[in-house]
C-alpha cells in the first residue's frame, strides 16, 4: 500500500507538469507600392 501511493503521488506531479508550448509566429509583410507617373 505504501508502494502504491508512493507510485501515484510520483506519476500524478508528472502528468501535471506537462507544458505545451505554442509559439506563434505572425511575419507582417508590408507591402510598398511606389507609383511613378510621368507627364511628357
Amino acid at each position: 500500500m505504501l508502494a502504491d501511493t508512493k507510485l501515484k503521488s510520483k506519476t500524478r506531479p508528472s502528468s501535471s507538469t506537462t507544458t505545451t508550448t505554442t509559439t506563434t509566429t505572425t511575419t507582417t509583410t508590408t507591402t510598398t507600392t511606389t507609383t511613378t507617373t510621368t507627364t511628357t
